[in-house]
């Protein structure tokens, strides 16, 4: 095994066992950079929005902070597994909530949370 693997490994493995899909960090990242990073990426997931759109809207938040850890550990992250479409019964409204809880400018000039 060679450094790294365990991801990918681990990623297959529930892959295999069903999972839709698995947001990770391909590098170690610290816990207390990572942690607004979560909060951001559960509470999309939450609003409902699918797996790629959350990790997309953290990354984006985290880009705009002036926290450079939050920046790189956003960066070491990626979702593997299916694309998902927007689950049925979630608007594009929702996805937008947490965005507007947090700051009038978080969202890209699109409004879309979804890259």
């Amino acid at each position: 095994m060679y450094g790294g693997d365990e991801l990918l490994g681990t990623s297959v493995a529930l892959l295999g066992l069903g999972v839709r899909s698995v947001v990770a960090p391909f590098l170690p990242v610290r816990d207390d950079a990572t942690r607004t990073f979560a909060v951001d990426l559960h509470t999309a997931l939450a609003l409902g929005a699918t797996p790629q759109a959350a990790l997309a809207a953290a990354v984006a938040r985290a880009n705009r902070s002036n926290d450079p850890g939050l920046v790189a550990a956003a960066a070491s992250f990626a979702c593997i597994g299916r694309r998902e479409r927007r689950r049925s019964g979630v608007s594009a409204a929702a996805e937008r909530r947490l965005w507007d809880m947090r700051s009038p400018n978080a969202l890209p000039d699109d409004g879309r949370v979804d890259a």
